[in-house]
């Protein structure tokens, strides 16, 4: 198992938008594409406007067959359309990368 966590700096007043949208797909996407929910942290602390959102995945072939048919439907292509266009920058960091630079 590894646990991909995405770190995004949100651009002004955007926060709450964004949070709605990942609630859209914790309550709507993640069940209809088979994908875990999010967990969802927004900052009180540290760099302006940041928020952070991670998931545990399996790993599996299997989950990236499905990811790979995910991201090709217009659904989820609008969804990360609008997510990308709230965010400034972001850095998606998962365990195995993180494991592999302590080795």
């Amino acid at each position: 198992m590894l646990t991909m966590r995405n770190i995004v700096r949100i651009k002004p007043f955007k926060m709450d938008e964004t949070v709605a949208l990942l609630m859209k797909w914790n309550d709507e996407l993640a069940d209809k594409y088979g994908f875990p929910k999010n967990r969802i942290w927004t900052g009180t602390s540290g760099p302006t406007n940041t928020l952070v959102y991670e998931s545990d995945l399996e790993g599996t072939e299997e989950e990236q067959k499905r990811a790979a048919g995910m991201m090709a439907s217009p659904e989820m292509q609008e969804w990360v359309s609008q997510l990308s266009q709230l965010t400034l920058s972001g850095d998606i960091v998962d365990s195995t990368e993180i494991l592999t630079r302590l080795a």
